[in-house]
């Protein structure tokens, strides 16, 4: 029996994630959260919740160390310059906590590799492009080196864009795809960075069985859904017929630059332009709105959009340190765990959130 402690388990990924482990044979769950209040949705699922204090670390050994693997969703709720310092006090205090030789499993985020905002695709850059990517990777090095401090096994993964029945993207995704016609900013086949809640959820139990080794991963679908691949699943998932119009990704030019710096500054004055201006003309508002599809970051420049037409965004490209451990990220694995999960929650009177 693989004894595994969950950290933010009353956020979107940590909650989905622990309703599969919840259902995983051979695996005694806790879910730790910092008040009761976070854990409604998981003690009505039947999980063990418990409340911990990181300010009290005799009571955390009791907690914490029985425990094979702690998995860390945790996000502070901090200023960005504080971000860091308060990654490393919670992962000090957690991995002062544990036994010697357990495990933790750090979640950090794709965007670690130092991407800037605009980017479309995964790039492992020297230096980080955003203060967020430079806090994940101040992170991951503080959090490696506790782990090595407190003689524990670490596993780093750099979560890519996770979908599932709790998470917003999937809401987001599934709303669109049934009311609008879509413009995707690449190509059919492009590698998305998608990875289902159920992914990570066997990532983490296998950690725990001792069948991965310890390392930095980056855990998107293994092998890497492309766009087509990630619409079709939603297509047969919740039977919608979207309309998907794909736009090649292009070098960029000067012509380019200045249309998106145009783009910006648009984008910027929304509110005033659609206030002072858009209102006012039916037809000027229609024409503007196709203007910025096609232009802006997931246009189509080959077609105007409809009145229902929305631009996706999606980073894309091969990730480097690809997890390729022991789990099924495939369409009807990933379909077969989301229904199980859905019907779940429908069993327990929780409205279908998609």
């Amino acid at each position: 029996m693989a004894k595994i402690g969950l950290l933010g388990a009353n956020g979107q990924v940590g909650a989905e994630v622990a309703l599969y482990l919840g259902r995983t044979p051979g695996v005694e769950l806790t879910c730790f959260t910092r008040s009761n209040y976070g854990s409604v949705l998981l003690r009505r699922a039947g999980l063990s919740c418990v409340e911990y204090d990181a300010g009290q670390p005799a009571r955390m050994k009791e907690q914490f160390g029985s425990l094979d693997l702690v998995a860390d969703f945790t996000y502070p709720s901090v200023p960005l310059p504080a971000v860091a310092g308060a990654v490393a006090s919670h992962s000090a205090a957690v991995l002062a906590a544990m036994r010697p030789g357990a495990g933790f499993a750090h979640m950090s985020s794709v965007m670690a590799f130092g991407m800037g905002d605009r980017e479309k695709f995964v790039r492992d850059r020297w230096i980080s492009r955003t203060g967020y990517a430079a806090n994940k990777r101040v992170g991951e090095r503080a959090v490696a080196r506790l782990a090595r401090q407190h003689n524990i096994r670490l596993f780093s993964f750099r979560l890519g864009q996770v979908h599932g029945t709790l998470q917003s993207v999937t809401q987001a995704l599934c709303h669109d795809l049934k009311w609008h016609e879509v413009f995707v900013d690449g190509e059919p086949g492009d590698a998305t960075i998608a990875v289902f809640a159920s992914t990570v959820a066997q990532t983490v139990n296998a950690c725990a069985t001792g069948t991965v080794a310890p390392g930095l991963y980056s855990l998107v679908a293994s092998p890497q859904w492309s766009l087509e691949t990630l619409f079709a699943y939603y297509s047969k998932r919740y039977s919608i017929d979207p309309v998907v119009r794909y736009r090649p990704t292009a070098p960029s030019s000067w012509q380019s630059a200045i249309r998106q710096r145009v783009l910006r500054n648009v984008t910027a004055s929304r509110g005033l332009i659609e206030a002072h201006l858009l209102r006012r003309s039916e037809w000027l508002r229609r024409r503007a709105k196709g203007w910025y599809l096609q232009t802006g970051p997931a246009g189509n420049r080959d077609g105007g959009g409809s009145e229902n037409a929305t631009a996706q965004f999606h980073l894309l490209g091969a990730v480097p340190r690809l997890f390729t451990g022991p789990v099924d990220a495939t369409p009807d694995r990933v379909r077969t765990g989301d229904i199980a999960i859905e019907q779940f929650l429908q069993s327990l009177g929780i409205a279908d959130h998609v």
